[in-house]
């Protein structure tokens, strides 16, 4: 297949509904574009990812999407959001070890366990030492004796056991029990781990050697899944970077995945302010209103802008921030967005009776994304008059 053909299937197969890539308005059509894919003449072709951040992996090529802001930044907000959500096609990429997406290495392991249990796992010999009164197997002689000795009767043995607790089932669960207790991803992929464990509950813990194994023919349906254990097991992760790691093509639609990271970093840190999304309609009408952030009581409005931007006010951000606080009948409107140089604060501005000021993440390549959520945190304060 040529790289124009594969691009042209991706376009289609990872097109997903406009709710899931952030269009929150059901009435327009169901499907939205992914990918953009030019002719430029020559056997050439412009390729356009449409709100996205991943990679593509075509036939002797591998496309990164980058974001907006740093890397580091958009993990630091992306983690707090729905990161279990994203696009995956099985076509390869190629990418760099790194910690940025450790969480991502960690979902394919999921959905692949989950695939093979639905199959059934596979059982295998494995030796089993053990003491017993029946010679099974080979016996174990300096062992026995220093057992007799001590006032064992029993034989030591070592015997071959046709069971599930095989070297391979032994490295996939410990790659789930690791990911269940690794706190720096999400609830939703920690506990669907978890879940697979107690599936695994015949499987037991890993031993050293177990980490040589390898598939055997006839258990061939492993070899992804158990690559992707090892790597969570070392602690092999993947980074927007080509490299010599191979990967899944995979793209998260970013606008939803930004908001509702912003979203879940407020709410924790203004509590017991709530913090959420949440609609009204405009009776006697049927046209809703939906702003990303709904602060209070009493309900101050808020939208997410994942763009970079200067000191200046967009019109179409500031008309949007102002309906929607109008339609709540909120004295204040909060803007959020992002900035990749140092400005000083932006004054607010009033349009009628609604008070509009922004909060802006900083997300130049040397701010620390932590001290950056603190000042973004302080900027929604002083822009709500919230009390620290």
């Amino acid at each position: 297949m040529s790289q124009l053909d594969e691009l042209t299937r991706l376009a289609s197969d990872l097109a997903g509904s406009r709710a899931w890539w952030g269009q929150r308005n059901h009435d327009e059509a169901a499907e939205t574009r992914v990918l953009n894919v030019e002719a430029r003449g020559r056997g050439t072709y412009s390729v356009t990812v449409f709100n996205s951040v991943g990679t593509i992996g075509l036939p002797g090529l591998t496309l990164i999407v980058k974001p907006k802001i740093p890397i580091e930044h958009f993990i630091h907000v992306a983690r707090r959001g729905l990161f279990s959500t994203s696009r995956r096609d099985r076509s390869p990429s190629y990418l760099a070890e790194g910690v940025e997406f450790s969480e991502l290495v960690a979902m394919w392991l999921v959905a692949g366990v989950e695939e093979l249990l639905r199959a059934g796992l596979e059982d295998d010999y494995t030796v089993v030492d053990e003491r017993s009164s029946a010679v099974r197997g080979s016996i174990d002689v300096p062992a026995t004796v220093v057992g007799w000795l001590r006032g064992d009767s029993r034989v030591a043995c070592a015997f071959d056991e046709f069971s599930t607790d095989s070297p391979l089932n032994r490295v996939l669960r410990a790659a789930l029990v690791s990911v269940s207790a690794n706190h720096q991803m999400s609830h939703a992929t920690r506990s669907a781990a978890a879940g697979l464990v107690r599936q695994m509950w015949e499987v037991g813990d890993l031993h050293p050697s177990d980490m040589n194994v390898q598939p055997r023919r006839g258990q061939l349906r492993y070899s992804e899944t158990l690559g992707l254990a090892k790597q969570v097991l070392r602690a092999i992760g993947r980074s927007l970077e080509t490299g010599g790691v191979r990967s899944s093509t995979f793209l998260f639609a970013t606008p939803t995945l930004i908001e509702d990271g912003i979203r879940v970093i407020l709410s924790s840190r203004l509590a017991p302010i709530v913090v959420r999304r949440h609609g009204r309609v405009l009776l006697p009408s049927s046209v809703s209103v939906n702003p990303d952030l709904e602060v209070g009581p009493p309900p101050f409005t808020g939208d997410v802008k994942y763009k970079v931007s200067d000191a200046s006010w967009n019109r179409a951000d500031l008309a949007q921030a102002v309906f929607f606080a109008t339609a709540y009948r909120s004295p204040r409107a909060l803007i959020v967005n992002f900035r990749n140089r140092e400005v000083g604060p932006q004054d607010f501005l009033h349009v009628g009776d609604v008070r509009v000021g922004t909060a802006t993440w900083d997300a130049r390549p040397d701010a620390a994304p932590q001290e950056s959520e603190d000042a973004l945190v302080q900027d929604v304060r002083r822009v709500l008059d919230l009390a620290a």
